[in-house]
């Protein structure tokens, strides 16, 4: 964190020293669940934020983002809370908070007013209609009518636009065949006119470049198109954005339009206060506040209000008396519980295993099932349970991106190969919903022993957990629950903490039941009586 200040102060004296307009920068961060920058504190995803149903606890967790955002001399954060979950294969489920547009609106709401306490911008995306990409594949086609539209999608960005958004950043996909980033319905007439937004539309990353290549354009008018469309300012554009000179001096692009776009940016710098003083004290205040653990707490309150106890036979909370047995490779490593867009944590960031070792009566630890389905550890799992009285099962998928070597296809984001098993996270879609590698088959092994099994979903999207349902004597799900997600759950299997966290998004009966979300328009069974009229599968 101390090098951070510094950083930011000598990018912004090198750009004043050398532009041609000597302009101050905007220096921006990825902020989805924590400031993404080393020394930060990395809270739990927004589908776990989501199951807490606290709105509040969230305005105060993005208060403190937006403090330590001020004090690092950055300005931006940029902040997943616009989407709507319906399909739990899209590898970003994880980044969206509920398949409730009501919901969503209110953690968007109180997460931009939280965030505005300080002389930050927001940047909320995407605008919009992601969550419900055509397969859950990144960055696809969505096919929604405009009732949907307006009912099911665009609540969220219209709560965040009242609350005072400073940017909104267009999404990848297409709505109704038309790509979001060159739609002039929904960035002019619906942002702009029906929402009153003042503020900055922002593109993502090489999202310019990317539509004018779907729409076939050359370089130049694609250019002016999408500036035509309503987008002001291109993120990461390989220099797409430069080619409006040649527009508007082509008679392509409209010179009001391109005054229009700026202006509203050096508002917001001028609104930050660059003009008067684009730097910031290179003192140790950044760091007081890091170290100060008021992000800690909120942390761990956050992911122990969000943990859901799914079912639970009696055998919670634990007695600590009893030897528990800890299978599951989630346990062994602190990243399988910290989400997408996550920076490398320190040495105080503590592994479920490290936390349960210290508070409960722990017989051992072994990872037991394999993600890719060897069965080499299963013979050690079931001898961990013939000493032990409960077995604790880790289930779940990963978005552990550390040292994984990824890499993506430029056309729709999607991961191509890693070194690492990784089924979630950005451009990590999945077509089947069914728990990965060979953990269901160790359960139903370790039923056999006899032994209570409580089942731990780590995870950042729903799963099929029908089966382990039925097999296991408690079920809870943390999602990605972050740093302080071990102590969370630790306190809430041994009774200190009651679990009060609520589903925020459908959990499917099997992974066939897509899509899987409440508010449906259903039949009306009170009112009908005859048998043909059902609004279930007939084989469940």
């Amino acid at each position: 964190p101390r090098h951070r200040v510094k950083f930011a102060n000598m990018m912004q004296k090198y750009i004043l020293d050398n532009a041609r307009v000597k302009i101050p920068v905007l220096v921006e961060v990825e902020a989805n669940h924590g400031v993404h920058a080393l020394g930060s504190t990395v809270f739990p995803t927004n589908l776990c934020i989501g199951s807490s149903f606290n709105p509040e606890l969230y305005s105060e967790m993005m208060d403190t983002v937006g403090k330590e955002i001020e004090l690092s001399a950055n300005h931006i954060g940029f902040v997943t809370m616009l989407d709507v979950a319906r399909d739990p294969r899209w590898g970003r489920t994880e980044e969206l908070f509920s398949e409730d547009p009501y919901l969503i609106s209110e953690f968007a709401k109180a997460g931009v007013e939280g965030f505005k306490k300080n002389n930050a911008l927001i940047c909320c995306k995407h605008y919009c209609a992601a969550g419900d990409c055509f397969g859950g594949m990144n960055t696809e086609e969505v096919n929604v009518g405009i009732r949907e539209l307006h009912d099911i999608h665009l609540p969220p960005t219209e709560k965040a636009v009242k609350a005072g958004a400073d940017i909104i950043m267009a999404a990848y996909n297409t709505v109704d065949g038309v790509p979001c980033h060159i739609n002039s319905y929904l960035l002019r007439d619906v942002l702009r006119k029906q929402m009153g937004f003042k503020g900055i539309t922002l593109s993502d990353g090489w999202a310019v470049p990317r539509v004018i290549e779907q729409m076939g354009q050359d370089p130049v008018t694609g250019a002016a198109n999408v500036l035509k469309a309503g987008i002001d300012l291109s993120l990461a554009d390989a220099g797409a954005y430069l080619k409006l000179e040649a527009a508007a001096e082509e008679g392509l692009a409209d010179i009001k339009l391109i005054d229009e776009s700026v202006t509203r940016i050096l508002e917001k710098k001028c609104e930050l206060g660059l003009f008067d003083n684009p730097y910031i004290k290179e003192d140790d205040s950044l760091s007081v506040f890091i170290e100060s653990g008021i992000q800690k707490k909120l942390a761990y309150d956050m992911a122990a209000e969000s943990v859901v106890l799914l079912k639970n036979n009696g055998i919670l909370p634990i007695d600590t008396n009893k030897r528990v047995a800890l299978i599951g490779e989630h346990a062994a490593d602190i990243y399988y519980q910290l989400g997408d867009y996550t920076p490398f944590v320190d040495d105080q960031a503590r592994a479920i295993k490290d936390v349960f070792k210290e508070t409960l009566n722990l017989s051992g630890f072994t990872k037991g099932w394999s993600f890719t389905g060897d069965k080499e550890d299963f013979d050690n799992a079931l001898r961990l349970c013939e000493g032990s009285d409960v077995i604790i099962v880790t289930i779940g998928g990963s978005t552990a991106k550390n040292n994984s070597n990824l890499t993506y296809d430029f056309n729709n984001g999607a991961a191509i190969k890693a070194k690492k098993f990784l089924d979630c996270g950005e451009g990590m879609d999945i077509s089947d919903i069914s728990l990965p590698g060979n953990q269901l088959e160790l359960i139903e092994i370790l039923k056999r022993t006899g032994k209570p099994i409580i089942a731990l979903l780590i995870a950042g999207r729903p799963y099929d957990i029908t089966r382990v349902s039925e097999i296991a004597d408690a079920v809870l799900t943390a999602w990605y629950p972050g740093e302080e997600g071990g102590r969370a759950l630790s306190d809430i299997l041994t009774g200190k903490v009651n679990p009060s966290g609520k589903l925020s998004v459908s959990i499917p009966y099997a992974p066939t039941c897509l899509p899987a979300y409440y508010n449906r328009i259903t039949s009306a069974q009170s009112s009908v009586s005859d048998d043909w009229v059902v609004n279930t599968y007939g084989d469940n």
